[in-house]
């Protein structure tokens, strides 16, 4: 039994039933005959569930609810509360009586158990799924590993000297930096012309740059370290030569300031001992060093003997 109101919310309050879980039956009951309890009403309802039956009137008289739905014995009270109060209401030309509810119930209780176990089903294949997409990361982490130990330990001798070259070479423009070589060039013995610059100083300009900057600021060199961040080979008009990329680390203090810092470049070039030459140097800043060093392996046609891709 329904009772409606003038002008009603489109939202049904559900009067708690004795057997609870006769609730979903009864709101399938309303939404089915939706059609004829309210004919004018073009949205869905909205239930309040679980109400009492002054929990009903209250939300009618706040009009909260446009509709309240549940036993004829409990509706009964509800329509002598409103006849006392004078307000106005009608009943709805639909009844349920107590095996037709108790069968949608029933539906309702099997459909909402066979949706439970579709969403258990799916999530237990969703979580599958997943673990099987992580033991494939970890197949390939594990057999990528097994690669670079194999690269590592064939290649590691000669990329390590090349590291320890490019490490000497930095920690080199630290000194040159702190003893300001390039900044009074000296004159040169032989002819009177300035002196030229280190090498050092011409093939990491940035680092030396960096460091002369961060020296005149009290900024001293504590430690400087160096680790193979890539190495492999290229090929220069048609020979094959060995190629690195290094992260170096500097590591300096402030006395004044009573701090530490830490930045990190990237360095990478070409060895050419045919020529006992250094080709395609690039030093960078760690942050800016991703399109450099994508660059320099594409245009230098860069295969790693390091890392496996």
């Amino acid at each position: 039994m329904i009772v409606l109101l003038s002008d009603p919310p489109p939202a049904v309050c559900v009067i708690r039933p004795e057997d609870a879980t006769q609730a979903d039956g009864l709101k399938r009951l309303l939404s089915s005959d939706r059609a004829v309890i309210a004919p004018a009403q073009e949205r869905d309802w909205a239930y309040v569930d679980d109400a009492t039956i002054d929990d009903a009137y209250f939300d009618v008289w706040r009009r909260q609810c446009g509709y309240v739905a549940g036993a004829s014995a409990a509706l009964k009270n509800l329509v002598a509360a409103l006849r006392r109060e004078h307000r106005e209401y009608k009943l709805a030309p639909v009844w349920f009586d107590e095996p037709r509810v108790a069968q949608t119930t029933s539906e309702a209780k099997d459909e909402r158990e066979q949706e439970i176990r579709k969403q258990d089903e799916r999530q237990r294949a969703s979580r599958e799924r997943d673990q099987l997409e992580a033991q494939r990361k970890r197949d390939q982490q594990q057999q990528k590993t097994q690669i670079e130990e194999e690269l590592r330990r064939k290649n590691g001798v000669r990329a390590r000297a090349l590291k320890d070259e490019i490490d000497a070479l930095v920690k080199q423009l630290a000194e040159d930096a702190k003893a300001g070589q390039s900044e009074t060039p000296t004159a040169n013995a032989r002819d009177g012309s300035a002196a030229s610059p280190p090498p050092e100083q011409e093939e990491f300009p940035a680092v030396f740059n960096w460091l002369k900057a961060q020296n005149a600021d009290h900024w001293e060199t504590f430690d400087i370290s160096s680790e193979i961040a890539d190495y492999g080979n290229v090929q220069w008009h048609g020979r094959a030569m060995d190629a690195i990329i290094v992260r170096t680390v500097i590591q300096q203090k402030n006395r004044i300031l009573g701090e530490y810092g830490k930045t990190s470049f990237m360095l990478g070039l070409i060895d050419d001992p045919e020529f006992s030459m250094q080709r395609e140097i690039f030093n960078t800043r760690c942050d800016d060093s991703a399109p450099v060093i994508e660059h320099w392996k594409i245009g230098n046609s860069f295969k790693s003997q390091w890392n496996a891709d």
